[in-house]
């Protein structure tokens, strides 16, 4: 018989794959107050929990379309916004 892999196990392996990224706190904060997007306004454009955007800014490794969604909110290329 096979071993069986829980769907957690393989959750775990794609996540591993997915090329994590991470973006630069002082480029949203000035993209921020140059747009007049304040960060409670940010979740709701970007659909992404206050918790994930507070990740985000502090450095945390991120998904790429979580990425988008907040480039696409601040009305810039994904390119413009990720740490150097």
């Amino acid at each position: 018989s096979f071993p069986t892999r829980r769907s957690s196990d393989l959750y775990k392996d794609t996540e591993r794959r997915i090329k994590m990224l991470i973006v630069d706190r002082e480029k949203i904060e000035i993209l921020q107050a140059k747009k007049g997007i304040p960060s409670e306004e940010l979740t709701s454009i970007t659909g992404l929990t206050r918790g994930t955007i507070f990740s985000m800014k502090n450095g945390k490794p991120c998904k790429p379309l979580s990425v988008h969604k907040l480039a696409k909110a601040l009305g810039v290329d994904v390119t413009e916004i990720l740490k150097e």
